[in-house]
């Protein structure tokens, strides 16, 4: 089920402007709107039995009341009235009791049916549309030049009609009659007033939601194109990450990434995760923040360079997080030791600290994302990650784990973590691997999350949320789904910006994934996230409301500042599954009585300095 709704925005400077967003899946979703249909018919089948149960005691109960009307004759009738009440065979206890069942059924099958029919129709077309897109690639370049040329006079002339349209002259205002011609009721004036060139619109940019449908269709038709054999059938009834056309295509890309690196020489390194100084942003609700008041660059110079050292003499990647934190000016050691952490709420703040307090939401979340990102010497470098400890009133602790997107967009693997290379591994990861297999596929993004979560002192059976954008929303996605890192209690994932449909999660599992109507990396995977009980989809729409006047560039539609904003919008939105999202959220951090403990840590990979890559 999608849903549109528009609510005033609490973070607008304008107070009569809103958000517009479409809000798919999670608890007032389709999927769960069946679920209950389906709750509701075994309901109705209990009560069947209860009723039936009762109906069978009916006849021992009229034998009790011939038996009383000796004692009490006056009130012997009423009672046989009610017992013939219920033996009736139109509003008896048996009689309600079929109803009930066959209502149950009747629930039963709408249910069945709906998705039945839904999931028909969404298969036969995605197989028409893919074996047309395979076949058309499989055609060779004259077909493409062909269908290319007759796309672009069809085009052309569209512009040129609404180009025309727009002229302030007879010719234009003929040109707009033919276009309102184009939305007649009759089809023959229809026909007649797009052959005469109505119907024609000025290009404008694409919304993501538009581009979704053509992805799965370019891949096709690009397997299609490649030189040799290929079948169309997986990419019909691919489903799931490591299978569909994308992923095939991100597999492609892959190992022509990896022959160039084995071709030009260029060896990767192996990942080390390092605590991290770094000088710290605003905090969040429930903590406070002690500025260490060191050059952030330097501070990861030192961290990576400590790591560096310490693996060339051998030892192993948590040994080089505890040489790489000694060895950082006072970084402290052992796992889930920095230098200069955010301290609980509780604690006596020190000289210069900001304290604040309050219930975590998404949107405090996601506004930690962008300092994240390598800008300057006051944000993140190579691969960060920020993990929270939040230790909630009844002493119970839970954890936050923010990871940021891509920030090397080479294809050859460099020392950072968060590049093409992991986007590329995670796209191409698939879903049924043992867990030795798992970890040896295992993208570097999710490595770092994992390490850093490991450093941090994360305990099994404590709760986790994790947070990404972009490519961390990947990675976070494919920490929760790994049977691997079922030592990590995942119970909450939000992802930003993220292609994440393909990756399936557990049902405990609450997911939110936040998108923008003109951001096209979410619809890289080609298909819209699941609807499902556990998983809400917002797509925030920026031509209206308070986001009116954002950017429609895929650069500022993907940014997590737009992101961040979106956010901090969606607080006034009613909607059933946003707010059952927040609710979940809230359980597992707890209230504004909850504090917390902030620490950074450091992905990259390392080479031995002294006999090349360890």
């Amino acid at each position: 089920m999608t849903a549109t709704f528009t609510g005033p925005a609490s973070v607008c400077p304008d107070p009569g402007a809103g958000v517009e967003v479409t809000v798919h899946g999670g608890a007032g979703g389709t999927r769960a709107t069946l679920e209950d249909l389906r709750r509701a018919a075994d309901a109705l089948r209990r009560t069947a039995e209860e009723l039936a149960s009762a109906d069978r005691c009916v006849p021992a109960v009229i034998g009790v009341v011939d038996d009383a009307r000796r004692w009490s004759p006056a009130t012997a009738p009423a009672a046989e009235d009610a017992c013939a009440a219920l033996l009736s065979r139109r509003d008896g206890l048996g009689a309600t009791a079929t109803r009930a069942r066959a209502a149950a059924d009747a629930l039963d099958r709408a249910a069945d049916a709906y998705a039945d029919a839904d999931g028909r129709v969404a298969a036969a077309l995605r197989a028409g549309v893919m074996t047309s897109a395979h076949a058309f690639g499989e055609a060779g370049p004259f077909a493409w030049g062909a269908l290319g040329g007759v796309a672009l006079l069809l085009a052309g002339r569209s512009v040129v009609s609404g180009l025309l349209s727009r002229v302030p002259t007879p010719l234009g205002m003929a040109h707009r009659g033919i276009g309102a011609a184009t939305q007649s009721r009759n089809p023959a004036v229809r026909a007649l007033a797009w052959a005469f060139g109505g119907g024609g619109r000025m290009p404008g940019v694409p919304d993501a939601r538009g581009l979704e449908r053509s992805v799965d269709p370019f891949a096709a038709w690009l397997l299609g194109a490649l030189p040799g054999p290929s079948d169309v059938r997986p990419l019909i009834h691919g489903e799931g990450l490591g299978s569909a056309p994308t992923s095939r295509v991100a597999a492609l890309l892959l190992g022509g990434s990896r022959l160039v690196a084995a071709a030009a020489g260029h060896q990767r390194g192996d990942l080390v995760v390092t605590p991290s100084l770094r000088r710290h942003p605003a905090p969040g609700p429930g903590t406070t923040a002690t500025p260490d008041g060191r050059p952030r660059r330097a501070v990861m110079e030192d961290a990576v360079g400590g790591a560096a050292s310490w693996g060339a003499s051998g030892g192993a990647a948590g040994g080089a997080s505890r040489g790489a934190s000694d060895g950082a000016s006072g970084a402290g050691s052992g796992a889930g030791s920095s230098a200069g952490p955010v301290t609980s709420a509780g604690a006596a703040p020190p000289s210069g600290a900001a304290a604040s307090a309050g219930t975590w939401t998404a949107a405090d979340i996601v506004a930690r994302i962008a300092d994240l990102y390598p800008d300057g010497s006051t944000h993140g470098a190579l691969g960060d990650v920020e993990v929270t400890r939040v230790e909630r009133p009844d002493g119970t602790v839970s954890w936050i784990a923010v990871t940021p997107g891509t920030s090397d967009w080479s294809l050859l693997p460099g020392s950072d973590p968060n590049d093409t290379t992991s986007s590329l591994e995670l796209f191409t990861r698939g879903a049924a691997l043992s867990p030795e297999d798992a970890a040896a596929a295992r993208a570097d993004a999710t490595g770092t999350l994992v390490q850093a979560l490991e450093l941090a002192g994360v305990e099994p059976g404590e709760p986790v949320v994790v947070v990404g954008h972009s490519l961390g929303g990947l990675a976070a996605m494919d920490l929760a789904s790994d049977p691997s890192l079922a030592r990590f209690d995942v119970q909450a994932v939000i992802t930003v910006g993220s292609p994440v449909a393909g990756i399936d999660i557990p049902d405990h599992v609450q997911a939110l994934h936040v998108e923008t109507s003109h951001d096209v990396v979410p619809v890289l995977d080609g298909r819209p996230n699941p609807d499902v009980p556990n998983r809400t989809t917002v797509t925030v729409d920026l031509t209206a409301g308070r986001f009116a006047g954002t950017p429609l560039d895929p650069v500022s539609a993907h940014s997590v500042d737009t992101y961040t904003d979106a956010l901090g919008a969606l607080g006034e939105v009613a909607d059933p599954s946003v707010q059952h999202f927040e609710q979940q959220l809230s359980e597992i951090l707890g209230g504004p009585d909850s504090t917390s403990t902030t620490s950074w840590y450091t992905g990259a990979r390392v080479r031995d300095v002294a006999g090349g890559v360890r």
